[in-house]
């Protein structure tokens, strides 16, 4: 077994998020994908190279893998620290972060350190009309997106009324290009 998928949901209460059993002993595991599920005290196999986590609280049993070269996470937590712990890890050559919903404020607060991470190559931001952020939420996003040095996907998505759509697309691009 090389690759994993691994989504773990309890169907008595949609909302409650099952953690992740203990996966070390797949040692031949090279690829695994994690979704709406955490990890906080599963063991994952230390050789894995790349790994995809929908909802990642705790960048502890990541930072524990030593060896993946490629990562992707629906980033849940909200220190602007724990971003910038990603980037010591030696072997990552390519880091995809993703901010959804109520995560739009940590996107916000994380966007300063995006430009300290050389790995990061796709960025995902999803705005949601309920809750939606705040102009300076999104002019922080636009600039932490903009000076991301080796950013080669960006994908931005603002649900809204249509009176304002285009007016925001402008703004938008216009952020990006300077």
């Amino acid at each position: 077994l090389q690759q994993l998928h691994v989504r773990v949901k309890d169907t008595r209460q949609q909302d409650n998020i099952e953690a992740v059993p203990s996966l070390a002993h797949l040692t031949r595991l090279t690829e695994l994908s994690i979704g709406r599920t955490t990890t906080e005290d599963a063991e994952l196999p230390a050789q894995l190279q790349s790994l995809s986590m929908n909802y990642c609280r705790d960048v502890a049993p990541v930072l524990a893998l030593q060896q993946r070269q490629r990562l992707t996470i629906s980033a849940k937590f909200v220190e602007q620290q724990q971003v910038l712990e990603l980037a010591k890890l030696p072997a990552l050559q390519e880091l995809h972060l993703s901010y959804s919903g109520k995560r739009v404020p940590a996107a916000a607060a994380a966007a300063s350190t995006w430009v300290l991470l050389p790995q990061l190559r796709g960025l995902a931001v999803h705005l949601a009309r309920a809750g939606a952020p705040s102009k300076q939420h999104k002019e922080a996003i636009l600039a932490g997106a903009a000076a991301a040095p080796q950013l080669t996907r960006l994908e931005l998505s603002c649900i809204m009324a249509a009176s304002t759509q285009q007016e925001h697309n402008m703004t938008v691009c216009g952020g990006l290009v300077g």
